[in-house]
């Protein structure tokens, strides 16, 4: 029986309309080698002990594709030599693969293909820390217009690949092509399928937490850079992310480039906000005064001013505290206020004259100490640890930094419109849950969330989980799931997986 890469774009010839979905293009690089070996054997051969490939395949026609890049058999990178199992089975093992580079300018374009569904590549970045970036473009008119954003997370020396899909969602004749990328991206798969229509209502609010990623940073960026590799794949299905805060563990230089360079994965993809937590603030960390120069630093105003659904801030020029909008695809309109670090009074003035003049907003409160493991709001008198004025910063300010009690009694209980503060900071179990009624009446459901190193149970700086918040506008619930995209595992414990029935918000 012949078997050749791409003889499956003739069923698109064969097969009646009436099928729902079918493979328009099906590319294994290591199923089909000797057909694909053979397309290179008069090239020069790259033997080297951890490379076998071969370079400067530059605008080449070979089985169906027109290819730029390298094809080969690659170090992966950083101590990898062996080829990587396919992770959805870890039975079946790459050899070979095509290398888009990172000068960004290779690509591998697909024929011609009658529609457009469910795109899978298998693929891995050649990088142990960083990922790679690269596109899906469709030629419109003469010129390559981007459709999708994906990530390759960073490897970590972890020896399998990564398998993303996209629906593209086109009916009609299109030519595509994969592009980019940031980091050298190995790829060793991908298949696309035909148009498929879909009978999907109108998707739910989805929000993702990222509480606490600061181990996670200082040692182990690859898992961080998993969580917003994840967010950026899945940006069809989220509607805004809020990091709760502690970015990083010691206030420094290079792990807010390291933050940055993983927060930079969302940027423009899916809208994300984020707060100084007590290890973003002051001499390294230590909260021994308000000092936030670094975080303004790396994730300045005058980038994140630009982007979408940006709101204001409570200083020109400084990212400590801001607010954000966005509306769902039902209609409902929502305000995310994101609060520095024990915030001062004049920060939650400010927020209350924002939520004034968004009366008709569903309110999300977003800071980093709030709730404490034991389902009360952290205060001094419950006897916490890690309040606020156990820091610096509070002898520092005269008393000017508020605690989770006074953050209810002075701001939140207030307004009718808030329904939710989330939070996290505080280890133990690493989790919280308190639900009460507003001055007004108004159901509040405040959720601490945080599974770093200290956390009971906690591997590898956290391993990568963060919380799911899904927001069932039309039957009235909120769902909550913990999840670790670097694990592909969830916690399913009675306080990592809950739900909120008869919630009530303003339309």
């Amino acid at each position: 029986m012949m078997k050749k890469a791409g003889i499956l774009l003739l069923i698109i010839f064969i097969l009646p309309s009436i099928l729902k979905s079918v493979d328009l293009v099906d590319i294994n690089f290591t199923r089909d080698e000797n057909n694909w070996v053979k397309k290179f054997e008069n090239y020069s051969w790259n033997e080297a002990k951890t490379d076998f490939t071969v370079s400067n395949i530059n605008d080449i026609n070979v089985n169906s594709l027109k290819l730029k890049g390298s094809f080969g058999r690659f170090n992966p990178g950083n101590g990898v030599f062996a080829q990587p199992f396919n992770s959805e089975d870890y039975c079946e093992q790459f050899r070979w693969a095509f290398r888009i580079s990172n000068t960004g300018n290779s690509y591998i374009e697909l024929p011609e293909v009658e529609s457009a569904g469910l795109f899978t590549i298998h693929c891995k970045t050649g990088n142990p820390v960083e990922s790679s970036v690269f596109y899906i473009e469709k030629l419109e008119q003469g010129k390559w217009e981007r459709i999708k954003t994906m990530v390759a997370p960073a490897h970590g020396n972890q020896d399998f690949d990564v398998v993303l899909r996209q629906n593209l969602n086109i009916n009609n004749p299109v030519k595509l092509r994969i592009y980019g990328a940031s980091k050298n991206l190995h790829v060793y798969a991908f298949s696309l399928k035909s148009f498929e229509k879909s009978t999907t209502e109108k998707r739910n609010t989805r929000l993702i937490i990222l509480p606490d990623t600061q181990n996670m940073v200082q040692k182990f960026p690859h898992i961080f850079q998993s969580q917003t590799a994840w967010i950026t794949n899945n940006a069809d299905s989220i509607n805004f992310v809020l990091h709760v805060g502690d970015i990083t563990n010691a206030n420094n230089k290079q792990q807010w480039k390291t933050a940055a360079s993983g927060l930079s994965l969302m940027d423009n993809v899916v809208p994300y906000t984020f707060v100084p937590g007590n290890h973003d603030t002051g001499t390294f960390g230590k909260s021994d005064i308000r000092n936030t120069d670094l975080l303004n630093e790396f994730l300045p105003y005058s980038k994140y001013s630009k982007m979408s659904n940006f709101g204001g801030t409570y200083e020109d020029g400084r990212m400590e505290n801001s607010w954000h909008t966005f509306k769902s695809d039902k209609g409902y309109k929502y305000l995310i206020l994101s609060l520095e670090f024990a915030p001062r009074d004049e920060i939650l003035d400010w927020a209350g004259k924002i939520i004034k003049k968004h009366k008709k907003y569903n309110v999300i409160i977003s800071t980093h100490a709030y709730l404490y493991s034991d389902d009360n709001r952290i205060s001094d008198k419950y006897n916490h640890k890690w309040t606020p004025s156990k820091y610096g910063l509070y002898k520092a300010s005269n008393g000017n930094a508020n605690d989770g009690e006074q953050i209810w009694d002075k701001l939140v209980k207030k307004h009718k419109n808030i329904f939710m503060v989330v939070c996290g900071h505080v280890l133990n179990d690493g989790t919280g849950l308190l639900i009460t009624k507003g001055d007004k009446g108004n159901t509040v459901y405040q959720m601490l969330s945080n599974y770093q190193s200290g956390v009971i149970g906690s591997k590898l700086g956290g391993s990568g989980f963060l919380r799911i918040i899904d927001i069932d506008e039309t039957q009235k619930e909120i769902s909550i799931k913990s999840y670790s995209p670097f694990l592909n595992e969830f916690k399913t414990d009675f306080d990592q997986q809950f739900s909120f029935e008869n919630i009530k918000l303003i339309k």
